[in-house]
This record gives C-alpha cells, sequence and structure tokens, in this order.
C-alpha cells in the first residue's frame, strides 16, 4: 500500500485469474496487528515512529465445553452472539458447523 499525491494505492492479487489489480481511494483502513502493518504500510516503514502511538489491547479467548445450549431470549442463537448492552464483544459458537441446535457444544 502507498500513497501517492493524496491518494491511497493498495495492490492486491485476483485469485481468480492471478492477476495484480490496484485498487485507488482517499483513504484507507489497516486492520492488522503492528509488526505486520509497518511491513504492508510504505509510511510506517519508512518512519517508524508512526506506529509508536498505536496502542493494542488484551483480547482474551476462552474455550468452553457446554453440556447443552445456553437459553434463548427470543431468538434463535448464532453462531457469533452478542449480548445488547453488554461490555463484552460476546462469543462464538465454535461447532456452529455441525447443524445442530441441541447438545454438547464449544
Amino acid at each position: 500500500m502507498t500513497e501517492r499525491d493524496g491518494v491511497v494505492h493498495v495492490t492486491c492479487v485476483d485469485t481468480r485469474n492471478n492477476e495484480r489489480v490496484v485498487h485507488r481511494a482517499r483513504r484507507a483502513i489497516v486492520a492488522m496487528p503492528q509488526f505486520i502493518a509497518k511491513r504492508v504500510v510504505a509510511s510506517l516503514r519508512n518512519a517508524p515512529q508512526l506506529a509508536d502511538g498505536f496502542d493494542h489491547g488484551a483480547w482474551m479467548v476462552a474455550n468452553l465445553h457446554l453440556s447443552d445450549r445456553p437459553r434463548s431470549r427470543g431468538f434463535a442463537f448464532a453462531w457469533d452472539n452478542v449480548i445488547y448492552d453488554s461490555p463484552s464483544l460476546g462469543y462464538v459458537s465454535a461447532t456452529h458447523q455441525r447443524g445442530r441446535e441441541f447438545g454438547p457444544t464449544v
């Protein structure tokens, strides 16, 4: 990813035909860890002090093995569930691809 004359140029590979494609935009959001962004974004690579201001928070992952699914409050659970007005990001059902809505889950 480079920036020229106020335009961001993002170079990608179209995997359908293995061709290089360049997308142009006024802005681009880079959502990746800092150590990778410094290798992808030219301005971060050439001026490493720009990345010093970025912070990142802790991310906790816990695997809970349940003997049965939690009770629903009006809607069936999805594979990715966020509880309304919760300080948490929610949870993901690791067994959602089994196609079962009952029984043990992770």
